[in-house]
């Protein structure tokens, strides 16, 4: 009875939201009124879980990607207007205070796909193509735009306030892009799973782990942020593309798209605990971890359904706009920001679930030893493998050696003039100076899964002396 019910609901909402689409001013205000009136008649959850929709915001054309600043109460929508030859990419700026525009600015380049915030430096950073572009959050201006050679195909995008860097999937050599939020640079890479793409990174700051959902294999993907290495691959349903974490509880979602339902994963063990059953076309998710509250957009039924974190339960299903497609939650406000790609706006939706002690959260793991740590010894000019991190400007990058522990080794300098990026040095180009300094060539390089450097073709001369 409740699914006959809802299915009528559904398409006198439909009717209704087609025949009030010119009413923009007005639209808001009845679309609210209406939602709730057919929530009611189709007896969707309790009192107790239920989530009320506030607002409905009218933003650009095709809104996709959200993310939510909680500190200064802002919350960001690509919007990614594919109806004209080239894209006409824009992000719209919500007031959370007000739930209205206050401001909307273009974004040059093609296919906008991914969007993410670093609330500590309030800098936003919006995923396209061939770059991506650094937002000042205090006046929506561009601070720069990152690029890296020979690739493409940026998708998901995701940050790690705690340490300052930015995580960009690309879809060139499937890997995930290591930005330096200092200087807003791309300073190494790491190779995970087939075809990432959409919205399909997300990061665990207290743990330091990074979840690429990888759609062309199945899996999800896990990074170690210290070490910048693979460190585990977690099966999950069929082409998974959206990914959250709840990182006081250590959970990973994974919302896949074929096979329906949502994965869980315990980030303890990297295994997966739970799979729910959720039926439709899935493309994004989002955690409420004051809750302990999942919201799962479906495309097609324009709905997002809740789940319960603990039991994988549905609580509720909150009827949205057309072609909901991405979640945000502002953890200060309890609010849920879903953006409708098919009907142009973002609905608003009241967390009104009951306010959860927070668990303690998981102590981070140590640090995972940097493979072929650096051991430099100017005394024995004993130089071997050494991985190094740079600070990079362009055409030159300034290289600080890191100890074994991941810690830049005092008095150690090595320079080069080159577009630098993650940086390895070779033993077998080290010679000795007349003046007992070290001169040597190094090679840039990655390190591969199996915790190798593999080394490039290119020679750079550089030099290492003692300050």
């Amino acid at each position: 009875m409740k699914i006959n019910r809802l299915l009528k609901c559904l398409v006198i909402r439909n009717m209704l939201v087609n025949s009030l689409k010119p009413l923009t001013k007005k639209r808001s205000l009845v679309y609210i009124a209406m939602i709730a009136l057919f929530a009611a008649i189709a007896n969707l959850g309790s009192i107790a879980n239920a989530q009320t929709v506030v607002e409905v915001v009218q933003v650009g054309v095709g809104p996709d990607a959200v993310a939510v600043n909680s500190k200064t109460n802002r919350i960001y929508v690509v919007n990614r207007n594919t109806n004209t030859i080239h894209d006409d990419n824009s992000v719209s700026v919500i007031d959370g205070a007000s739930n209205e525009v206050i401001d909307t600015f273009s974004v040059e380049g093609a296919f906008a796909v991914g969007i993410a915030v670093n609330e500590t430096s309030n800098m936003i950073y919006v995923s396209l193509s061939e770059h991506i572009l650094a937002i000042n959050g205090s006046d929506n201006s561009v601070a720069a735009v990152i690029t890296e050679r020979n690739i493409t195909g940026f998708s998901g995008i995701a940050v790690n306030p705690q340490t300052n860097t930015i995580y960009v999937a690309n879809s060139t050599n499937n890997g995930l892009c290591v930005i330096d939020g200092s200087i807003n640079a791309v300073v190494g890479e790491v190779r995970i799973g087939e075809t990432v793409v959409g919205h399909s990174v997300s990061v665990n700051p207290l743990t330091n782990r990074i979840y690429v959902a990888n759609s062309g294999d199945n899996t999800v993907t896990v990074v170690d942020g210290a070490s910048q290495t693979v460190i585990g691959s977690v099966e999950v349903g069929e082409v998974p593309t959206g990914i959250d974490v709840d990182a006081a509880r250590n959970r990973i979602y994974v919302a896949n798209r074929i096979s329906a339902g949502v994965s869980v994963i315990d980030g303890a063990d990297n295994s997966v605990i739970n799979t729910i059953d959720v039926e439709g076309a899935l493309t994004g998710i989002g955690v409420n971890a004051n809750t302990n509250r999942i919201y799962v957009p479906k495309f097609l039924e324009g709905s997002v359904i809740v789940l319960d974190g603990d039991t994988g339960e549905v609580v509720d299903t909150v009827l949205a706009g057309d072609g909901s497609v991405q979640v945000g939650v502002n953890p200060a406000s309890n609010l849920v920001y879903v953006t409708n790609n098919s009907s142009d706006d973002v609905t608003v939706i009241q967390d009104d679930g009951e306010i959860l002690a927070t668990p303690e959260p998981t102590a981070s793991p140590s640090p995972t030893p940097k493979p072929d740590s650096p051991e430099i010894d100017l005394a024995s000019l004993d130089v071997s493998p050494a991985t190094a991190r740079s600070s990079v400007l362009p055409k030159k990058a300034v290289v600080k050696a890191l100890d074994g522990a991941g810690k830049a080794m005092a008095g150690i300098t090595i320079s080069a003039q080159v577009f630098g990026k993650r940086a390895a040095v070779d033993p077998a180009l080290a010679t000795t100076g007349a003046d007992g300094s070290a001169e040597f060539k190094f090679r840039f390089g990655f390190v591969t899964k199996d915790g190798k450097i593999t080394f490039s073709a290119e020679e750079v001369e550089t030099s290492i002396s003692q300050e």
